[in-house]
């Protein structure tokens, strides 16, 4: 029961939207102790290689991974310092009894870059496309 458990909460964090989702009034306080940059610059990033995919669902090696994790957000994170998850695109979340149900409940004011408001609709889009494709590698890997 506990590994479906860290399943779903692993999943549910890499569930990622576009990292321009956070709106003007948001209290960037998880990160304590670092100075939150102004929109726009740029970031260098030592690599090995070139990244192979920005689609966060496709990608599995780590030089398409260093990049993704700053161009995307998802529903919640893990806060090292704090050591317990943080909402990022969820502001609240909650669980059935038996794990089965989770409720995440979408911050308001969240944008996808173009200016369009975040909905379930898209958190769903999301999830069942990392669904299905995960779904139709483990069965491409296992039918070899």
């Amino acid at each position: 029961m506990m590994r479906i458990v860290l399943s779903l909460m692993a999943a549910f964090t890499l569930l990622s939207f576009s990292g321009k989702a956070f709106s003007e009034d948001i209290d960037f306080d998880i990160a304590t102790g670092i100075e939150i940059g102004k929109p726009g610059g740029r970031i260098i990033l030592a690599a090995l290689e070139d990244p192979k995919t920005f689609n966060p669902v496709t990608a599995n090696e780590s030089s398409s991974s260093d990049v993704i994790q700053h161009i995307y957000e998802g529903l919640i994170s893990y806060h090292l310092e704090k050591k317990k998850i943080v909402p990022v695109l969820a502001s609240s979340w909650e669980h059935s009894d038996d794990f089965l149900t989770w409720t995440f409940h979408l911050r308001k004011g969240a944008l996808w870059n173009d200016g369009t408001p975040l909905t379930a609709d898209d958190v769903i889009f999301r999830w069942m496309s990392s669904m299905t494709i995960r779904s139709s590698i483990r069965l491409e890997a296992s039918s070899r």
